[in-house]
């Protein structure tokens, strides 16, 4: 199994005296569901509009791997893994109940392209704290 690394780049839209947590966004990552991933239908700049309104993080990686046998298949990966450019992790309501909705910017066949998966893990991306200097 290949780790998830960290992201090359976060765009953060937590509220005052929040930080992005990357465990948080690791667990989530980890927690969906293989096989029923479904096209986007919202623009990139949509869903960051609902990061920003919901507190959220945009995360960006250069192809980082996640293990989804089915959809690596349906993606037309030779592997067991999904290949991921970009999510957009809106948070739910504190103490929904799974599972929430998250948008994923996917190589499909060579290019990626945003879907749509279910993520059966709800907690907040943002957390008490203070951001590095």
């Amino acid at each position: 199994m290949v780790p998830i690394p960290h992201p090359e780049a976060l765009q953060s839209f937590c509220e005052a005296k929040r930080v992005p947590r990357l465990t948080a966004m690791e667990n989530i990552l980890t927690s969906l569901k293989d096989g029923d991933p479904k096209p986007s239908s919202q623009s990139y700049a949509r869903l960051v509009a609902a990061a920003k309104a919901q507190t959220g993080v945009v995360a960006t990686w250069n192809g980082a791997q996640v293990i989804m046998p089915e959809d690596a298949r349906a993606f037309g990966e030779a592997d067991r893994y999904i290949r991921i450019r970009r999510v957009v992790f809106a948070n739910v309501l504190e103490g929904a109940p799974p599972p929430r909705p998250i948008d994923i910017e996917v190589r499909d066949h060579g290019s990626y392209k945003w879907y749509n998966f279910t993520a059966y893990d709800t907690q907040n991306v943002c957390v008490e704290g203070q951001r590095a200097i």
